[in-house]
């Protein structure tokens, strides 16, 4: 490596939580492995459990963590129910097939 390359190398811990924010690290040991593998040497810092435990939150917030998904058509209904029905405004409404109203 020439020293340019490493002056204009993305900084250490900048660098390790673009990694995180990417989604295609799963916790901060992979953050860890992708570092190592692009070269970096990892520093002291990083045997701090404050910044393991945040790029573990990153890594998690990037690749979405939940529970497995509800189907599309609940999911909806729940938005549904949410978003536009304050205290039952629309009573037993809901629980009636659309074709039957009216």
């Amino acid at each position: 490596m020439t020293a340019d390359y490493i002056a204009a190398r993305t900084p250490l811990v900048e660098r390790a939580y673009q990694l995180a924010r990417s989604g295609r690290c799963k916790d901060d040991s992979d953050v860890h492995g992708c570092l190592i593998s692009e070269g970096y040497h990892l520093s002291a810092y990083f045997k701090r459990p404050s910044l393991n435990k945040d790029l573990l939150r990153v890594c998690r917030e990037a690749r979405d963590e939940r529970p497995a998904s509800i189907p599309l058509r609940e999911a909806l209904r729940q938005w549904f129910a949410t978003v536009f029905l304050i205290d039952g405004v629309l009573g037993d409404a809901e629980q009636r097939p659309l074709a039957n109203q009216g």
